[in-house]
């Protein structure tokens, strides 16, 4: 009896634990399909009685940095019919006179510094091929301001990224949210059983007042995309998809000693759900506003911000590297102008995405990327990148390589190995890197030799002729209350 007794006591504090521990992960929640069978919610921002209590509930938002649920709740609202997604928030706010609305201009909250960090925001985002790593997001601030960015990257064509609605209230206890989001907006797979389809989703909110971000799947400190939400049982639309053509013709009257007439098309086909196809005919860049670059001291080369719409439509799909390693592997303001381009990019199969560009200028080069990669599971990738620049009677260069990472809990570790070859470039560039998360901490080891004519043409190779390892350890915390609520 004695031993049943200790046997007893000793297990306790384990079981007490891992309930503990069970009670309070929030991750990978999952959340029932709930298909409207009535009249679907108007989008005014009120929530109005019994308006919402049909749709699936998302609630108990937690506070990563405080690892318990938020002083502030969070409900969301989850629901579909053939051609739209009805989201909606009720975010409870113990000052309501604090909440914060600041931004007027579409899509500010995903193109502007700082935009994320300045005023109250909900956000939810989607990802119907389960890979946990590109989320097509929708975000909407007090004051009804959309924001939207698209899984692959797109450029600000309205014409190209479909309309979605949206509205906010101020309420006596916080402010309410609502969504429309068409079902065409969003590429997603074929379901496996030909019926139903899961579909990897998150709600998050921040609130301005107490600088507090709650999610409703908590993915921890260091935001791993494999702990967000699954919406199960979808029954996608079969209609919402249709092969769809959009051309955008221009003329433009250039004054100068003499007026010139430019013309020239846009393109973008979509084949399928899961592939684009964009292409551009004599392109007016010069009507592009040009990203401003700051005048403090540099060793390397700047990195400029893209503003071109034919490189950020798909941008994602072609971007590799990184800039503590080598630098970026594609750096598309290497190529200043090109009088045909064309690009294809998506997913082949849920777990290989692919992207291919050229551009031609028949007076001087032709360019050409290539990026591929496979998704051995949520967080193990490999693939390979290339680039060539062929100038005419000049420079002749081509480099390319494999890259891969996974992260296994904790840990993780990526790697570049890459060779190039060209009239004036050779040689080898690489890396090794191995990372560890842990809460507010993150810590790498890295190994990088560049060879010193190792030539990306296309890319931006911030040092060559180097060789040897790198740490690097960041620490960061934050308070809820106090004078002094954050350190890094």
């Amino acid at each position: 009896m004695r031993d049943v007794a200790l046997t007893l006591l000793l297990l306790t504090p384990a079981v007490f634990c891992h309930a503990q521990d069970a009670s309070t992960d929030r991750s990978r929640r999952k959340l029932p399909a709930v298909r409207l069978a009535g009249e679907a919610p108007k989008i005014d921002g009120i929530l109005a009685e019994k308006e919402w209590d049909s749709s699936a509930k998302a609630a108990e938002f937690t506070d990563p940095q405080a690892a318990r649920l938020a002083a502030d709740q969070t409900t969301a609202y989850l629901a579909y019919d053939d051609k739209f997604l009805y989201v909606a928030f009720s975010c409870a706010d113990a000052e309501p006179g604090g909440v914060t609305g600041r931004e007027v201009v579409r899509d500010s909250h995903y193109t502007r510094d700082g935009a994320r960090s300045a005023e109250d925001w909900v956000e939810v985002s989607f990802d119907p091929f389960l890979q946990f790593k590109e989320f097509t997001r929708f975000a909407v601030n007090p004051l009804g301001t959309r924001s939207a960015a698209f899984t692959g990257g797109r450029a600000g064509k309205a014409e190209w990224n479909g309309d979605w609605d949206a509205a906010a209230k101020k309420t006596p206890t916080g402010w309410t949210a609502e969504a429309r989001i068409p079902w065409a907006t969003l590429n997603y797979p074929p379901p496996k059983d030909g019926k139903t389809l899961a579909i990897a989703v998150n709600f998050s909110r921040f609130q301005y007042r107490t600088r507090t971000r709650s999610l409703w799947s908590d993915t921890g400190l260091q935001d791993f995309g494999d702990r967000v939400g699954r919406w199960e049982g979808v029954e996608v639309p079969r209609a919402a998809f249709q092969p769809t053509l959009s051309l955008l013709p221009y003329s433009l009257s250039v004054l100068g000693g003499v007026t010139r007439q430019r013309v020239g098309l846009d393109a973008r086909l979509q084949p399928t759900p899961d592939l684009t196809v964009v292409g551009s005919v004599n392109p007016d860049f010069a009507t592009v506003e040009g990203a401003v670059q700051n005048i403090n001291f540099s060793r390397s080369e700047r990195s400029v911000e893209e503003r071109r719409p034919f490189f950020l439509e798909g941008g994602d799909y072609f971007r590799a590297g990184q800039g503590f390693a080598l630098g970026p592997l594609f750096y598309s303001n290497r190529i200043p102008h090109f009088d045909v381009g064309a690009k294809v990019f998506g997913k082949l199969t849920p777990a290989d995405s692919v992207g291919v560009l050229v551009a031609e200028d028949f007076n001087k080069r032709t360019d050409a990327v290539v990026r591929y990669q496979h998704d051995l599971d949520a967080t193990t990738q490999a693939g390979f990148f290339g680039t060539l620049k062929d100038e005419r009677g000049g420079d002749h260069a081509i480099s390319g390589g494999f890259l891969g990472g996974t992260r296994r809990g904790k840990w993780g570790f990526s790697t570049q190995l890459l060779g190039s070859d060209g009239t004036n470039a050779g040689g080898r560039g690489g890396n090794g890197n191995v990372q560890y998360f842990d809460g507010n901490s993150f810590t790498s080891l890295q190994y990088k030799a560049v060879a010193p004519k190792f030539g990306d043409p296309n890319g931006l190779i911030f040092f060559n002729d180097y060789k040897g390892f790198s740490v690097y350890h960041n620490w960061g915390k934050e308070w809820r209350k106090g004078a002094w609520r954050s350190f890094n």
